[in-house]
């Protein structure tokens, strides 16, 4: 089962009879208080150590990109997606604090016993559930926990925590770079598209002034001639290297041509992203490292998490510089998870 994220969460239980909170319907008006509301949240927890809170706070964003136009009043803003939820807690580990009905510490427990046990959960790197009080479980991590000890205050100490939003059903992919999509792939759907937006462009503006330069060609047919010669030990071949590079030249005088146009408006958006995208994959291909004349290209999948330098030994690679460069995206990766597929050179006889 995935672990729990905000994104999965949903009303349970019935709803209101009266009033209360707004959220009821009935004629006869609330049947119940506003503490009687408050009175069903559960208690706030983590990794099963609960605990009390003076106040804590949710805070939801969402990345957005603002996309300008010269001369044009406004802005298209893109959503990218949404960052990991925060949640922010005060907690006063303080005896003096009895628990609610719904609430499971002991009386006079909070301090030490339940502080060291929460300590510990922070202690401990992994996700882990933080149930909240109304929205329930989220699975998260961990990203500041402040203790303060202080001479005015008897019975225990004051704690300020921080946790993130973890969605840890992508932890697999992280350092797959080597099995993602290659840029040979994406060069030829990218050309697909700008070849139908630039047609759809040019019934749209028939009227007008055509700004984009004349093509003879379309760029499918440029990205299979590129698509027609790679091959890993290859991919650096000048050949392939020079149509790659004409590949962006004709990317970008169309994104200049529609840049300088007064006379083309939102419409061409679809062809400066689908322009950039190939290009993006041109770039991809260029960063390819350079096949060594009469030595193979090797595939191995480590078994175990290992740093990169340990990969290298594992699978007897000779040259760290070559080994780097033939798995250059792994280089951020501080641990290779176990399934990672690195290339090698074939060690000369």
């Amino acid at each position: 089962m995935a672990a729990p994220t905000i994104s999965s969460l949903s009303t349970t239980g019935t709803p209101p009879t009266g009033a209360v909170g707004g959220a009821g319907g009935s004629p006869a008006g609330p049947t119940g208080s506003v503490t009687d509301l408050f009175g069903q949240l559960r208690e706030f927890s983590w990794k099963g150590v609960s605990f009390p809170t003076t106040r804590h706070t949710f805070t939801l964003r969402q990345d957005l990109v603002i996309h300008r136009f010269a001369d044009r009043n406004g802005a298209y803003v893109e959503g990218t997606g949404r960052p990991p939820v925060q949640v922010r807690a005060t907690i006063p580990f303080l005896n003096y604090i009895y628990a609610a009905p719904q609430e499971t510490w002991s009386p006079g427990a909070l301090y030490p016993y339940q502080f060291r046990l929460f300590l510990q959960r922070c202690l401990d790197g992994t996700s882990g559930i933080l149930q909240h009080p109304e929205l329930g479980d989220i699975n998260c991590k961990v990203d500041l926990s402040e203790t303060t000890w202080d001479g005015k205050v008897q019975g225990g100490v004051w704690v300020e925590a921080t946790w993130l939003e973890s969605d840890d059903t992508q932890a697999d992919q992280i350092g797959q770079d080597l099995s993602a999509a290659s840029p040979v792939s994406q060069f030829e759907a990218t050309a697909d598209d700008i070849d139908a937006n630039i047609a759809t462009l040019a019934a749209a503006v028939s009227a007008q002034q055509n700004p984009l330069p004349p093509l003879e060609f379309t760029f499918s047919d440029l990205v299979s001639l590129v698509v027609g010669v790679i091959d890993i030990p290859t991919i650096l071949d000048k050949q392939a290297q020079g149509m790659a590079q004409n590949i962006l030249y004709e990317a970008s005088r169309v994104q200049d041509a529609l840049a300088m146009s007064p006379v083309i408006g939102p419409l061409s958006w679809p062809i400066f992203q689908a322009a950039e995208r190939l290009k993006d994959s041109a770039y991809q291909v260029l960063a390819q490292p350079t096949a060594v004349a009469g030595r193979s290209i090797l595939t191995a999948t480590v078994q175990k998490p290992c740093t990169l330098s340990q990969a290298m030994l594992i699978v007897g690679a000779a040259n760290i510089e070559e080994f780097i460069a033939l798995n250059a995206p792994l280089v951020a990766s501080p641990v290779i998870p176990a399934g990672t597929q690195v290339q090698y050179y074939q060690n000369a006889a």
